[in-house]
Protein backbone atom coordinates (compact mmCIF):
# COMPACT_ATOMS: atom_id res chain seq x y z
CA UNK A 1 0.00 0.00 0.00
CA UNK A 2 3.01 2.43 0.87
CA UNK A 3 4.26 1.97 -2.87
CA UNK A 4 0.54 3.20 -3.96
CA UNK A 5 0.00 5.38 -1.74
CA UNK A 6 3.00 7.54 -1.48
CA UNK A 7 5.00 6.58 -4.86
CA UNK A 8 2.02 6.69 -7.07
CA UNK A 9 2.56 2.73 -8.01
CA UNK A 10 0.59 1.05 -10.91
CA UNK A 11 0.00 -2.76 -10.32
CA UNK A 12 0.37 -4.42 -13.90
CA UNK A 13 -1.63 -7.23 -13.19
CA UNK A 14 1.02 -9.46 -12.55
CA UNK A 15 5.09 -9.84 -11.48
CA UNK A 16 7.42 -9.31 -14.47
CA UNK A 17 4.20 -7.66 -16.60
CA UNK A 18 5.54 -4.13 -16.63
CA UNK A 19 6.06 -4.47 -20.22
CA UNK A 20 4.64 -6.86 -23.19
CA UNK A 21 7.62 -9.52 -23.74
CA UNK A 22 7.96 -9.74 -20.02
CA UNK A 23 4.12 -10.40 -19.65
CA UNK A 24 4.12 -13.02 -22.85
CA UNK A 25 7.17 -14.79 -21.51
CA UNK A 26 6.24 -15.47 -18.00
CA UNK A 27 2.39 -14.95 -18.51
CA UNK A 28 2.09 -16.86 -21.34
CA UNK A 29 5.19 -18.41 -23.27
CA UNK A 30 6.59 -20.42 -20.15
CA UNK A 31 3.24 -22.00 -19.33
CA UNK A 32 2.55 -23.04 -22.23
CA UNK A 33 5.56 -24.34 -23.23
CA UNK A 34 7.12 -25.68 -20.17
CA UNK A 35 4.95 -25.92 -17.54
CA UNK A 36 6.38 -23.57 -15.22
CA UNK A 37 3.93 -20.61 -13.97
CA UNK A 38 5.71 -18.41 -12.31
CA UNK A 39 3.20 -16.86 -10.19
CA UNK A 40 4.32 -19.94 -7.66
CA UNK A 41 7.95 -18.18 -6.86
CA UNK A 42 6.30 -14.39 -6.59
CA UNK A 43 3.45 -16.17 -4.30
CA UNK A 44 6.37 -17.63 -2.19
CA UNK A 45 7.19 -14.27 -0.09
CA UNK A 46 3.57 -12.86 0.30
CA UNK A 47 3.10 -16.47 2.19
CA UNK A 48 6.05 -16.09 3.95
CA UNK A 49 4.51 -12.61 5.48
CA UNK A 50 1.77 -13.50 6.18
CA UNK A 51 0.12 -11.63 3.40
CA UNK A 52 -1.49 -14.59 1.51
CA UNK A 53 -2.65 -17.81 2.76
CA UNK A 54 -1.76 -21.54 0.94
CA UNK A 55 -5.01 -22.22 -0.02
CA UNK A 56 -5.24 -18.47 -1.56
CA UNK A 57 -2.12 -19.16 -3.69
CA UNK A 58 -3.27 -22.37 -4.67
CA UNK A 59 -6.93 -20.87 -5.62
CA UNK A 60 -5.06 -17.91 -7.74
CA UNK A 61 -2.62 -20.64 -9.18
CA UNK A 62 -5.75 -23.14 -10.77
CA UNK A 63 -6.82 -20.10 -12.44
CA UNK A 64 -4.83 -19.13 -15.40
CA UNK A 65 -3.37 -15.93 -16.03
CA UNK A 66 -5.22 -13.63 -18.47
CA UNK A 67 -3.24 -12.44 -20.87
CA UNK A 68 -4.87 -10.50 -23.91
CA UNK A 69 -3.93 -11.69 -27.50
CA UNK A 70 -3.18 -8.60 -28.13
CA UNK A 71 0.33 -8.98 -26.47
CA UNK A 72 0.84 -12.17 -27.90
CA UNK A 73 0.32 -11.33 -31.26
CA UNK A 74 2.49 -8.34 -30.64
CA UNK A 75 5.08 -10.73 -29.23
CA UNK A 76 5.26 -13.06 -31.83
CA UNK A 77 5.29 -10.31 -34.60
CA UNK A 78 8.47 -8.29 -32.99
CA UNK A 79 10.12 -12.01 -32.48
CA UNK A 80 10.00 -11.67 -36.30
CA UNK A 81 7.67 -15.00 -36.41
CA UNK A 82 4.28 -15.95 -38.29
CA UNK A 83 1.35 -17.22 -36.70
CA UNK A 84 2.28 -20.55 -37.70
CA UNK A 85 6.00 -20.14 -37.22
CA UNK A 86 5.07 -19.64 -33.39
CA UNK A 87 2.75 -22.52 -33.01
CA UNK A 88 5.26 -24.74 -34.64
CA UNK A 89 7.97 -23.86 -31.75
CA UNK A 90 5.31 -24.24 -29.14
CA UNK A 91 4.34 -27.65 -30.01
CA UNK A 92 8.09 -29.09 -30.51
CA UNK A 93 9.22 -31.12 -28.02
CA UNK A 94 10.92 -29.68 -24.67
CA UNK A 95 14.23 -30.46 -24.98
CA UNK A 96 17.22 -30.00 -21.87
CA UNK A 97 20.76 -30.27 -21.70
CA UNK A 98 20.98 -33.90 -22.29
CA UNK A 99 19.36 -33.93 -25.48
CA UNK A 100 22.96 -31.93 -26.48
CA UNK A 101 26.36 -32.74 -26.77
CA UNK A 102 28.25 -30.96 -23.56
CA UNK A 103 30.89 -32.41 -20.88
CA UNK A 104 28.60 -33.69 -18.56
CA UNK A 105 29.01 -37.04 -19.33
CA UNK A 106 32.75 -36.75 -18.64
CA UNK A 107 31.67 -34.63 -15.40
CA UNK A 108 29.91 -37.49 -13.98
CA UNK A 109 32.46 -40.27 -14.98
CA UNK A 110 34.91 -38.16 -12.78
CA UNK A 111 31.89 -37.50 -9.91
CA UNK A 112 34.19 -39.33 -7.31
CA UNK A 113 37.12 -37.08 -7.83
CA UNK A 114 35.13 -34.22 -7.69
CA UNK A 115 34.14 -35.39 -4.70
CA UNK A 116 37.15 -36.03 -3.01
CA UNK A 117 38.07 -32.29 -4.16
CA UNK A 118 35.41 -30.82 -2.53
CA UNK A 119 36.17 -32.44 0.55
CA UNK A 120 39.63 -31.42 0.41
CA UNK A 121 38.32 -27.88 0.31
CA UNK A 122 40.03 -27.99 -3.46
CA UNK A 123 36.84 -26.82 -4.88
CA UNK A 124 33.15 -24.93 -3.73
CA UNK A 125 30.59 -27.79 -2.98
CA UNK A 126 28.18 -25.71 -5.10
CA UNK A 127 30.24 -27.22 -8.25
CA UNK A 128 29.46 -30.49 -7.24
CA UNK A 129 25.69 -29.68 -6.31
CA UNK A 130 25.33 -27.90 -9.24
CA UNK A 131 26.44 -31.21 -11.70
CA UNK A 132 25.85 -33.88 -9.62
CA UNK A 133 24.06 -33.27 -6.46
Amino acid sequence: NILKNKLDWTYYGGHHYENYYSHFAFGYYTIKKFGIDKRRVSFSGPIRSGEMTLDEANKELSIPPNIDKEIINYTIKKLGLTQSEFNDLISLPVKDFHDYKTSYPMIKRFSFILKIAVKLKLVTPVLYEKYLG
